[in-house]
């Protein structure tokens, strides 16, 4: 299995595991599962389920004996305090001042959901020094390159804040859940269609710290292995690379996964006028229903995304916020479910 810097899998089990741990939902001296068994439950390589246990283990949290296993330790788990943190009374959701229709979505979600709590909820286009940011203040941002200047200037030491449409290890996220959405795709490419040669198109921005874009490439590659079928990444997202693979026969494959909607566009203009690319099956990734495109979509909510980033806010206590935490967002078929948000 494919590593990557940020593997989303294992910092959501450490973070999971760290605060069952803390608030004492695992016992001292509680046998956890072996590496096999973790493995297994999570579908993990055994490389990254040996790290997650070393560094537990190096943080005292996990204790093991060889030949028998790891345990909880004893003396770590929640004790009982007073949350110093006020309760949230008013939230901030910041858009950067880029017109999009998911924020849109995702604003109508965060408004619903704080209707519902009694919450005030100002949505803002820019960060200006007239902003008064108290410790009653939920902050939520959706993910952009103006947004990400805004998470760079504001202080976050007593500030409850909440990322959206990408996942930081270091942050509170609610994002989309794509290692169950690909293993989705690729179900329905190999074994309705037939499919079994893939390639998956995205545009890998590294530099730009974009990395729920790279979980889905590293779920497509992960998958593909573990499933046995051959695979070709193409992270810059060119297109004219992609279409001189698709004329090659021996590079040709016959299911393409589009993590970019344009992709998926500009290939779809394309097939219309391309008998040879006819044959090849898609499926795109999209938000609502923001697409024309003929074809399979495997699509999120962003009013779903907005409400969850609201519970997320509302619903923590203090130590909880020691403790970065990701919410992903189950998707589904397009075609199945019409949902305009």
């Amino acid at each position: 299995m494919k590593e990557t810097k940020r593997n989303p899998i294992y910092q959501q089990l450490a973070t999971d595991l760290e605060r069952r741990i803390r608030h004492g939902q695992l016992a001292p001296g509680e046998r956890l599962p072996s590496l096999k068994e973790l493995c297994q439950m999570y579908q993990i390589s055994y490389k990254t389920a040996f790290r997650l246990y070393s560094e537990l283990t190096a943080k005292g949290h996990i204790y093991s004996i060889n030949g028998k296993g790891y345990f909880v330790s004893s003396g770590i788990g929640y004790q009982i305090h007073t949350d110093t943190l006020p309760p949230i009374t008013e939230i901030l959701m910041f858009d950067g001042g880029e017109s999009n229709p998911h924020f849109h979505s995702q604003f109508a979600g965060a408004a619903e959901r704080a209707e519902e709590l009694g919450l005030s909820i100002q949505r803002l286009d820019k960060v200006s020094d007239q902003i008064k940011l108290t410790e009653s203040t939920g902050v939520i941002l959706r993910y952009t390159m103006s947004v990400l200047r805004v998470y760079q200037r504001l202080e976050y030491r007593r500030l409850r804040v909440v990322m959206t449409n990408n996942y930081f290890p270091e942050l509170h996220c609610v994002v989309c859940d794509n290692m169950d959405a690909i293993r989705q795709i690729l179900h329905r490419l190999t074994h309705q269609y037939g499919c079994r040669k893939l390639l998956c198109c995205g545009r890998h921005f590294t530099d730009l710290g974009q990395a729920n874009l790279s979980e889905r490439e590293y779920a497509f590659t992960a998958e593909c292995e573990r499933m046995g079928i051959e695979n070709t990444l193409l992270i810059s997202g060119d297109m004219q690379e992609l279409f001189r693979i698709c004329a090659d026969p021996g590079s040709c494959p016959d299911g393409i996964v589009f993590i970019s909607n344009t992709a998926a566009r500009t290939f779809y203009e394309e097939q219309k006028k391309n008998p040879a690319l006819q044959k090849i099956r898609y499926i795109y990734f999209a938000s609502g229903s923001n697409e024309n495109i003929t074809g399979d979509a495997f699509t999120f909510s962003s009013r779903a995304i907005g409400r969850m980033a609201v519970d997320l806010l509302v619903n923590f206590r203090d130590e909880d916020w020691m403790l970065p935490n990701v919410h992903h967002i189950q998707g589904y078929w397009k075609s199945d479910i019409p949902d305009p948000s």
